[in-house]
């Protein structure tokens, strides 16, 4: 039976308390040539705390102690597992983080993940047309009338980051307006979307796959269906070179 894939959510501050008690020597290679580089305290705060928060997820869900567990880290690329106390095949990775919180997720396929926290935006007509299609906006019309703009545009924002996460490659509006989102059912859903008032969370996965999540920070509300396509027409909105 194919493992499923597992999400943590928990708030920094907890995540670092445990840093403290562990110290840094479980930190590769990469991740402390990474860390030496990043000057701003929350910065290393979200940078300390997924990568310690991971390697709990993958010592409780594959075995060994987290602190013998090695995770690449690589100027803007995906991390992935180099080294473990344990026999492989190893997981795939990720990690997001966003505010005041840490998300992890491991599995044994390619995984999007994004978080976001909400906050209050300016111009959210026009941080959602960067982000939304005019079709795909006729077609959540009901939703954003339900839900409100701000709800709807912090789901399609982390469905479209978590899939270029994915797949892997930069995030530009361009990219986000080849990708169409859609809500969706069971069988043909390939993305998981957990919301409450203060944060989105989103995992992209295939349409078989199974998800575990749980943590502190993880939204009460059920998980909603959403898919996700890629579009080969060009982008409906017009962006400066």
């Amino acid at each position: 039976m194919t493992q499923p894939v597992q999400v943590r959510v928990e708030a920094v501050r907890e995540c670092l308390r445990r840093v403290d008690e562990h110290g840094l020597n479980w930190l590769g290679s990469e991740e402390r040539t990474r860390l030496a580089a990043i000057r701003a305290p929350r910065r290393r705060g979200h940078f300390l705390s997924g990568r310690w928060l991971l390697r709990e997820l993958l010592a409780e869900s594959c075995g060994g102690a987290a602190s013998e567990w090695t995770v690449s880290c690589v100027p803007d690329g995906p991390p992935c597992v180099l080294s473990a106390a344990v026999c492989g095949p190893w997981p795939s990775v990720a990690i997001a983080h966003s505010g005041d919180w840490v998300a992890v997720a491991c599995g044994p396929q390619p995984i999007g993940l994004d978080i976001e926290a909400h906050r209050a935006r300016d111009r959210l007509e026009g941080l959602s047309a960067l982000v939304l299609t005019p079709a795909e906006r006729r077609g959540l019309t009901q939703r954003i009338e339900r839900d409100g703009l701000e709800r709807v545009f912090y789901i399609a924002w982390t469905l479209k980051e978590a899939r270029v996460k994915q797949r892997g490659g930069a995030v530009s509006p361009a990219v986000l307006q080849r990708l169409r989102v859609s809500p969706s059912e069971p069988g043909s859903a390939n993305a998981h979307v957990w919301q409450s008032a203060a944060l989105t969370l989103s995992v992209m996965l295939g349409e078989t796959a199974a998800l575990r999540a749980a943590g502190e920070g993880m939204p009460t509300e059920p998980a909603q269906l959403w898919r996700v396509d890629e579009s080969l027409a060009p982008p409906a909105v017009a962006f400066p070179p």
